[in-house]
């Protein structure tokens, strides 16, 4: 083979191309490489405006992130995120929307961008949308995922048959237990059936819920309000008292219901008692309120029953005011207030003779004198004494005649005899009540003896002196 002189030309051609080449290359990775770090640049800057709680600036950050780099699926996904945050839900919808036309998007990144969207129309109010959306994703590995968001959307459109498929489904993929919710929704099914007086209905849903939730309170009460509608009383108050069985704490909730019961049927006592035990076991501010509500309705059944003998004792009392009432009264207390005024009236002098003798005395007086003014101060008429009884009686009735009196109906006191005769007084321990009535007008001191000692002693010493 023979060596030929082109074949040294080739030589510095192919180091040139391959240094062109080399040189295209390295400007492109630059190209690239400055995308990308200005992608990533605005990434970090949206990622501290969020932080920092600065939305917009976060989102004109990721805007340009995406700008730069189309092919950043998180940057789409945290763009998206922010727009539905602030309640821009179309710009939201535009940008998932956008994801899924993405041919190039994996199936886990296709899932996530449904989900998004899915959030997008259920925040924004489109149920319909949002159900489409969530039901594209039951055989994917979201299915659970998609399931509690329809149960939700189910909840707000008040689909109840569905909800408790949807329910059921769950328990079935083990997402937990749905009894309570499952519960409540054949209790909303009963409440649309006693709506339209379909009671049997309402009967059957709610014989659904107790068997689904044994502890369940709700329909319970349902079913004593539907025995209430029926008439059937004594049935609504064992279907709430059952409650108190399955869930004490509960009760609460149906007390004043239970104290309506209670009233429409007669059983006052039984209830209140009821109501009492249940308050003394679980305090609550509703059972007290029922507790009272039974006790103001008792007072007032016993108010109406008493209503005729309080008419009856007025008329009695307005009778009594009359003008022959008022003088036969007058004219049987009169003997009495006579003797009464006498004898208290000669015991009380005592105090104001010492104190006159003393005076006179001092002044100079004679004897004769101060003795005189004592009998004109012991012969004052009783005639206003017998009056004032006679008010005291026309204001109050016999009680207070007595009480005027100095005439206690229950321990009348011993009185011995008169002073004019000699041999003694009345007993000084006299009541607070005669004291008032009868010698408060006469100046001697209203103040019974405290101890039976001082008694004994001031008994001895009236005696002895007069």
């Amino acid at each position: 083979m023979e060596f030929e002189l082109w074949w040294l030309l080739a030589l510095p051609l192919a180091f040139g191309l391959g240094w062109l080449a080399s040189r295209l290359d390295l400007r492109q990775w630059r190209r690239d490489g400055g995308v990308r770090r200005s992608a990533a640049l605005s990434y970090f800057r949206g990622l501290n405006f969020l932080l920092s709680e600065q939305q917009d600036q976060a989102i004109d950050a990721f805007i340009e992130a995406v700008t730069a780099d189309p092919d950043t699926v998180d940057l789409h996904f945290a763009l998206g995120n922010l727009f539905r945050r602030r309640g821009e839900y179309e710009r939201a919808v535009r940008v998932h929307q956008n994801l899924l036309a993405r041919a190039d998007l994996s199936g886990a990144d296709r899932q996530r961008a449904q989900v998004a969207l899915a959030q997008d129309f259920f925040k924004a109010g489109l149920l319909d949308r949002a159900e489409d959306a969530y039901a594209s994703l039951m055989g994917t590995p979201l299915r659970s995922e998609a399931l509690a968001a329809l149960l939700q959307i189910f909840e707000r459109t008040r689909e109840w048959e569905r909800a408790i498929d949807c329910a059921r489904e769950l328990e079935r993929l083990g997402a937990g237990s749905y009894a309570r919710q499952i519960a409540h929704y054949w209790c909303e099914l009963a409440l649309r059936a006693r709506q339209r007086d379909d009671l049997d209905g309402a009967l059957r849903a709610l014989d659904e819920a107790a068997a689904i939730d044994a502890h369940a309170v709700r329909p319970w009460q349902l079913r004593a309000a539907i025995a209430q509608r029926q008439g059937q009383v004594d049935t609504a108050i064992g279907q709430l008292q059952h409650i108190a069985q399955l869930r004490p704490e509960f009760v609460a909730l149906v007390a004043l219901d239970l104290a309506q019961l209670f009233d429409a049927a007669g059983q006052r006592e039984a209830g209140l008692d009821w109501l009492l035990a249940q308050l003394r076991d679980n305090p609550a501010i509703d059972l007290l309120d029922a507790v009272l509500r039974l006790v103001a309705q008792r007072c007032a059944v016993r108010a109406d029953l008493a209503a005729p003998a309080d008419h009856q004792q007025q008329r009695h009392r307005a009778n009594f005011g009359s003008g022959q009432r008022r003088q036969r009264v007058q004219r049987c207390t009169q003997p009495r207030v006579l003797q009464v005024d006498q004898r208290h009236a000669a015991c009380g002098q005592m105090h104001a003779d010492r104190r006159s003798h003393r005076r006179a005395l001092v002044a100079g007086d004679s004897m004769d004198d101060v003795r005189m003014a004592a009998l004109q101060a012991r012969a004052e008429p009783a005639q206003q004494r017998i009056g004032n009884a006679a008010g005291v009686a026309h204001a109050g009735g016999g009680e207070l005649v007595d009480e005027a009196c100095g005439v206690d109906r229950h321990r009348r006191p011993r009185l011995s005899a008169s002073p004019e005769s000699g041999r003694g007084c009345p007993r000084p321990a006299c009541t607070a009540l005669r004291l008032r009535a009868c010698g408060r007008a006469r100046g001697w001191p209203a103040r019974p003896c405290a101890s039976p000692g001082r008694r004994r002693a001031a008994d001895g010493w009236r005696r002895s002196r007069c």
